[in-house]
């Protein structure tokens, strides 16, 4: 790459960066005009179009940076990950599930690793594999315990397994990580009443009024990002 090249590509991840996804994609594609093969360039196209909720183009520009950056697995697993939650929101479970598989293959341990085990067990779920989902979320809180959604994710297939008080524990310990969380908190109610435990779920009703306050579930998308099954996308 050019210094010209690098310095613009420098340019498009700044403007990515301050949240300016529509002028990073212009970035990228000014690139890929001058550079069709740069790979950093597609990468930047991929993550401007998934911030931008276009899934289809961003599945595309993952692949591309899977075609030309072979021999980068860091740069791959990055793809796979953005792949994969595409194809989640677009609700193609099974294709999902296999890019989060291979950017594991290429991601050593710590929060990418996490998030890609989390996102895993969201589809399995939906693929109803409850035992495999189960088995994917128990890696995800391996590789970090204190990572609400994981939690989330693992209160969902003990759930689905039928395990419903092991998946209170679970609920619980997601809130107690992170309290403002409104997926958990409203499952954690739920399971409650599920079970039978009225005045606890009354209680629990009253802690996460108490908690949410003027919350809006705009404004807690806005602080988990454009993300996948539970917003895990960091």
């Amino acid at each position: 790459m050019t210094n010209d090249l690098s310095t613009h590509l420098q340019a498009g991840i700044s403007r990515f960066e301050r949240g300016r996804y529509r002028e990073a994609l212009l970035a990228a594609n000014t690139l890929l005009a001058a550079a069709p093969e740069e790979s950093h360039a597609w990468e930047l196209r991929c993550e401007a179009l998934t911030r931008l909720l276009r899934f289809d183009e961003a599945i595309e520009a993952a692949t591309q940076v899977e075609r030309f950056a072979s021999n980068n697995p860091q740069q791959v697993a990055a793809a796979l990950r953005y792949k994969g939650f595409a194809l989640q929101r677009l609700k193609r479970y099974a294709e999902a599930a296999t890019a989060y598989h291979g950017a594991l293959e290429r991601t050593p341990v710590g929060p990418d690793q996490t998030y890609a085990w989390t996102n895993l067990s969201a589809c399995l779920l939906r693929l109803k594999r409850a035992a495999e989902a189960l088995e994917a979320s128990q890696r995800a809180i391996a590789s970090d315990a204190t990572d609400p959604q994981a939690w989330l994710c693992h209160a969902g297939s003990l759930e689905a397994l039928g395990r419903r008080r092991q998946a209170v524990d679970a609920l619980e310990r997601a809130i107690a990580l992170d309290p403002y969380h409104p997926d958990a908190a409203l499952a954690w109610v739920g399971a409650l009443l599920y079970l039978g435990r009225i005045r606890r779920a009354w209680r629990a009703f009253g802690e996460v009024r108490a908690r949410w306050g003027g919350i809006t579930t705009r404004r807690n998308e806005r602080r988990y990002g454009p993300a996948s099954l539970y917003n895990p996308h960091r």
